[in-house]
């Protein structure tokens, strides 16, 4: 079974594939257990 940290980590995967599927350029990074950051930059913004 899944614990609440597995299935965060599963939607902050799935949100940074749709941004990228979208045209956005992302980095995700993990500063701290269980916490992701995903910096996602558009075309206006480049």
């Amino acid at each position: 079974m899944m614990t609440p940290a597995d299935i965060a980590e599963s939607g902050e995967k799935h949100v940074e594939a749709w941004l990228c599927g979208t045209g956005y350029h992302c980095h995700a990074s993990k500063p701290h257990k269980g916490v992701t950051d995903i910096e996602a930059v558009g075309e206006d913004e480049t």
